[in-house]
């Protein structure tokens, strides 16, 4: 089983340009109170439902992830919404150890050394950043970051830093 900070170096960055952007639209439901000038922190979920459906930043999936754990949480009144990237670190990582288990790693033998193949220079070895490409380009298999930099850590690449697609094809 993958633990939630295995994931964190994969995320870190990602989830702390999108809460930037998020908690700015949080703040456009919550106004400033009018003596202290500070936000409550707290939006309904409808306005938070709202910011979530407004953005490309969040896919469908992890949209509703995110209202699912809101509600089970703190119900439909309102939202905390100040610790949202911790909730969206969670959901991240919800998501991918999820598409890690829906992996049909039969199909990754027979897909590597077709499309290892097609960029390889003499048929039998590609260098670790075209094996990087091939895993992130792939539209057949939908591999996380994480699963990719899983997958490459079984890489064994040679004195010139080239990997034996057939032989890692096989390990994989």
């Amino acid at each position: 089983m993958i633990k939630p900070e295995q994931l964190h170096c994969l995320y870190e960055h990602e989830i702390a340009l999108v809460n930037a952007i998020i908690q700015k639209r949080f703040l456009q439901h919550d106004p400033a109170d009018k003596e202290t000038k500070k936000h409550t922190g707290l939006i309904s979920f409808k306005d938070m439902e709202s910011v979530y459906h407004s953005t490309s930043w969040l896919e469908p999936k992890a949209i509703n992830f995110l209202l699912r754990d809101y509600v089970m949480k703190q119900g439909y009144e309102t939202i905390n919404y100040t610790k949202f990237a911790d909730d969206l670190y969670a959901t991240r990582f919800e998501l991918a150890n999820a598409r890690i288990m829906d992996t049909n790693m039969s199909q990754i033998d027979e897909f590597m050394r077709r499309e290892c193949k097609e960029v390889s220079e003499d048929g039998q070895t590609v260098s670790l950043e075209q094996l990087r490409m091939v895993m992130r380009g792939s539209k057949k298999l939908v591999l996380t970051p994480f699963q990719i930099a899983l997958i490459m850590g079984f890489a064994d690449p040679d004195k010139h830093g080239l990997v034996n697609f057939a032989k890692f094809a096989k390990i994989c």
